[in-house]
């Protein structure tokens, strides 16, 4: 079965636009039937050709051709300037048009083109727009400190299977916490990292970052975010000094890059590896190197999906320990599926299943409200 957004449906439709595109200039009426000439020039490759028709007819008749007389019949009723006209509106027109299959079809979400069918379009494909509070535990003694963090509702339903991947979800990740996101895999904790981020978006509900919201703001979100993703995001040719330096700059960081960068590897033992390629390090140390990415540059907000996996618990402690060092004045949110780990990390734990938080607090209180090893298993494997 082939989905609308796969590589191969778009493949398959890349080549027949393609066939019908170059194929259409071949049957094309004769160049002085105006009309039929006007809608055949909707394919950019048949005005091209009347444009190319009319400038040859130019020079076999010896007239040199220029911006006043563009617009002269000479042999041909189309002329050269109908047709550079006819490539100007093409030019519209597929712009429009893509911008459109875009905002249909793509998981941006388009914040240029407010249409008022949107949500009729949205309900129409299954998304269920009326949202209700999801019913779940929270710690209210930390709801006093400032969210860095702010997820509200939030439901991502991916249209190629109709699978609602996360599902009225709501929780917060203050600022001077590490929040650690706990689940099974395929809870939903990488959708919902895609999300925060503004790699894809979200199909309803809303995520804010320091009080700006996703949708309306992605740019000056996407500026406050250090992301560390479940796959290492690694140049092959760059040595590790390289990569920090790279995304230094990206971020358009101030201050001294040497010596944050130092810092970093020197706490997470990597200055030894300082000036070695990605590809010679080992699996543990790729983990590191993508931390230290998503820390480096003073970002406000840094996201880690499973950022240990892979290191031993040597390593583990010194993620840990750089954790403690950077989450002062800036909100960490993290995901595992290790409990030992969410209560070593964490200062805030949010238990996700099946798409939602259904319960967040303290390991403290997640203790006192619930047996650790048993009751958070059913929440988790329920």
């Amino acid at each position: 079965k082939i989905h609308l957004k796969t590589p191969l449906f778009l493949f398959l439709v890349v080549i027949v636009l393609w066939v019908v595109l170059v194929g259409l200039p071949i049957k094309a009426p004769k160049v002085d039937e105006i009309f039929p000439c006007v809608l055949f020039s909707l394919n950019p490759n048949a005005a091209f050709s009347y444009a190319l028709k009319g400038i040859a007819d130019y020079m076999n008749r010896g007239r040199e051709l220029s911006w006043w007389n563009m617009f002269e019949d000479g042999s041909f009723h189309f002329t050269v300037g109908a047709a550079f006209i006819m490539l100007l509106f093409d030019i519209l027109w597929m712009s429009a048009a893509a911008l459109m299959i875009d905002f249909f079809f793509s998981d941006q979400d388009f914040t240029l083109f407010k249409l008022p069918f949107r949500n009729n379009y949205l309900a129409s494909s299954g998304t269920r727009l009326d949202d209700v509070e999801g019913n779940n535990e929270t710690d209210e003694g930390l709801l006093h400190t400032r969210a860095g963090i702010s997820v509200h509702r939030l439901i991502k339903v991916w249209s190629s299977t109709n699978e609602r991947a996360v599902d009225e979800m709501s929780m917060e990740a203050y600022v001077g916490q590490v929040t650690v996101l706990l689940g099974h895999n395929g809870a939903g904790k990488s959708t919902t990292f895609s999300v925060i981020s503004g790699i894809t978006a979200p199909t309803s509900g809303t995520v804010s970052i320091y009080d700006l919201d996703i949708r309306k703001d992605r740019s000056a979100c996407r500026k406050r975010i250090g992301l560390c993703p479940q796959a290492n995001a690694l140049f092959d040719r760059l040595t590790v000094n390289e990569h920090l330096w790279f995304i230094h700059g990206l971020k358009g960081a101030k201050g001294s890059y040497k010596t944050e960068a130092n810092q970093l590897l020197s706490q997470l033992k990597l200055d030894e590896k300082a000036d070695d390629i990605a590809t010679s390090l080992s699996g543990g140390q790729k983990r590191k190197l993508c931390v230290s990415m998503a820390v480096i540059g003073g970002s406000p907000v840094v996201l880690l999906d499973e950022p240990t996996a892979g290191m031993d618990p040597g390593a583990r402690r010194d993620v840990e320990t750089l954790l403690e060092s950077i989450k002062v004045d800036r909100t960490v949110l993290l995901t595992t599926h290790y409990m030992d780990e969410a209560e070593l990390l964490g200062d805030r734990v949010a238990i996700m299943a099946k798409g939602r938080v259904y319960c967040c607090g303290t390991p403290q209180f997640l203790k006192k409200r619930l047996d650790w090893l048993g009751q958070l298993r059913n929440y988790m494997y329920a």
